[in-house]
């Protein structure tokens, strides 16, 4: 396999590679993606499901429950959803660090597997969590603030995944990280996630409406217009939550070519041993 030459990228360039890079590892993609998204899809309905039948039930009952007893009785099915979602955030932030992973592994002439992008990044889950929460809170302040600091804060935070799980680095340092290299760069990552983001809408809802144009003849099998729903929306997260994990690893890399002059030795070293098909 050729070395890769690395180089700064036009903004046509960035995503031709993003294309090509995304065609020819696909399935690579979207079974890291679809190992999480698409059980998380099925478990999600299986456990909302009765949610809502009990608490349509709780409303519609013949006889009438004080505040008090209708919160008690609904407390297990919270329960059960708020740990659902925890661990659901916690498989999706995982299925983002191995995707960069693999994205990056790839880029650099590496040919990673779906169980080695998983190991890779399974020691580094805790600061990434970490990482993602303290930026959520930025975030938060940021849009309550103003949506203009919010912005800008999504803007100078959009390289602490890369940073963390490809420099090895810590939480907060990855933080300081991102934004040392998006500062320069604000345009071009704005103009990446607006483009990325709708791409993905698009494809999803390429995806999705033939499914759902079917539901509409099923509408009354609830059951069956549920589990389709629920098959599509796995499949197309499995689909779509890649596209953006490789345009902004290739725009990583293209900020720090830009900054730094980095070429692919450099890189090789700055990363250790992490890429084993770029020496």
């Amino acid at each position: 396999m050729a070395q890769k030459v690395l180089r700064p990228l036009t903004f046509g360039d960035l995503f031709d590679e993003a294309i090509d890079l995304y065609r020819n590892n696909f399935m690579l993609l979207a079974g890291i993606a679809g190992l999480v998204y698409i059980p998380l899809a099925g478990l999600g309905a299986l456990i909302t499901w009765p949610l809502f039948q009990a608490l349509g039930n709780l409303s519609g009952g013949s006889s009438a429950l004080n505040p008090l007893q209708s919160l008690t009785l609904q407390l297990p099915f919270w329960g059960l959803f708020g740990v659902f979602v925890i661990i659901g955030g916690i498989l999706q932030i995982m299925s983002l660090a191995a995707t960069t992973w693999a994205v990056s592994s790839c880029y650099l002439g590496s040919r990673p597997t779906i169980i080695s992008s998983y190991k890779a990044v399974l020691s580094r889950i805790i600061p990434l969590i970490c990482a993602v929460l303290l930026t959520y809170l930025m975030l938060a302040v940021g849009f309550v603030l103003c949506v203009i600091p919010g912005i800008i804060v999504l803007i100078l935070t959009a390289f602490v995944s890369e940073v963390l799980i490809l420099e090895n680095k810590g939480c907060v340092e990855s933080i300081k990280r991102s934004f040392v290299l998006a500062k320069s760069s604000w345009g071009r990552i704005l103009l990446v996630g607006v483009i990325s983001v709708l791409l993905m809408w698009v494809v999803s809802l390429l995806i999705s409406l033939p499914f759902q144009v079917l539901t509409i003849g099923v509408a009354q099998q609830t059951s069956l217009a549920m589990a389709m729903s629920t098959i599509v929306r796995g499949i197309t997260s499995a689909i779509v939550m890649p596209i953006i994990a490789v345009a902004f690893v290739l725009l990583y890399y293209d900020v720090r070519v830009r900054l730094e002059g980095f070429d692919v030795e450099m890189l090789a070293a700055s990363l250790g041993t992490q890429q084993p098909g770029i020496t």
